[in-house]
């Protein structure tokens, strides 16, 4: 939460933050799931305007010892804020499985 406070507070972080949610700052993925060695979590709305439904499970498959991936139906772009008790009953579930 710090430092995503921390990078929230940098000069010009609003221009940022519009230029993510209009779909202006993209990257891609793929070529990095390959690398994690720890378990990772993505969550993501079906509604967001800036995946396609199934890149989740895409990006899981290339990495599945590692990267687990859930979406929430009925959810855009920011699940963590459109939804915050879901979101925190699947990271939950998530963190109990973890080693």
């Amino acid at each position: 939460i710090a430092a995503y406070l921390a990078s929230a507070q940098q000069p010009n972080a609003q221009a940022s933050a519009l230029a993510s949610l209009k779909g202006s700052l993209c990257s891609d993925l793929a070529r990095y799931v390959g690398r994690l060695t720890v378990p990772t979590w993505l969550v993501y709305g079906v509604r967001s305007r800036f995946s396609s439904g199934g890149i989740g499970q895409r990006l899981a498959q290339l990495n599945p010892d590692y990267l687990t991936c859930r979406t929430i139906p009925d959810c855009g772009v920011l699940p963590q804020l459109e939804q915050p008790a879901v979101v925190i009953g699947l990271l939950q579930q998530f963190l109990q499985q973890c080693p």
